[in-house]
């Protein structure tokens, strides 16, 4: 699993997720406390329809993620000959990314889910 920093006295992280190759699709975001089974956040939904719509913030402060897992189930149909598919979970804070989890291939399949995730971690003072 790949660790993301982060500032905790920064701003709110937000979750930006994307595909690529104009696949359509739809993913699923989800926040998991530290440490535990449970969520941080009720579950967000979306669709590759439009792009505006696909950048989400992580509940609480910063400083509140610290130790948290983001996660993000994407389900795509890859397009083209051969068949080729994108899909990115990127962490975002104060305007900067911090970290771009990506997978990117090509498939013989009508649809691919992908499984993005992180833990977010508080850089050292």
């Amino acid at each position: 699993m790949d660790t993301i920093r982060f500032d905790s006295e920064g701003g709110p992280l937000f979750a930006d997720i994307r595909s690529g190759f104009a696949n359509p699709g739809s993913y699923a975001l989800t926040l998991w406390k530290r440490n535990s089974n449970s969520k941080a956040m009720k579950d967000i939904e979306g669709n590759f329809i439009n792009a505006e719509d696909d950048r989400h913030q992580l509940a609480g402060a910063a400083a509140d993620n610290d130790g948290r897992i983001v996660e993000c189930f994407v389900t795509i149909t890859p397009l083209g000959d051969p068949k080729q598919f994108f899909a990115s979970m990127r962490i975002i804070q104060d305007d900067a990314v911090l970290g771009d989890i990506s997978v990117a291939d090509e498939t013989t399949s009508h649809t691919v889910t992908v499984d993005l995730f992180a833990l977010l971690e508080a850089r050292a003072e």
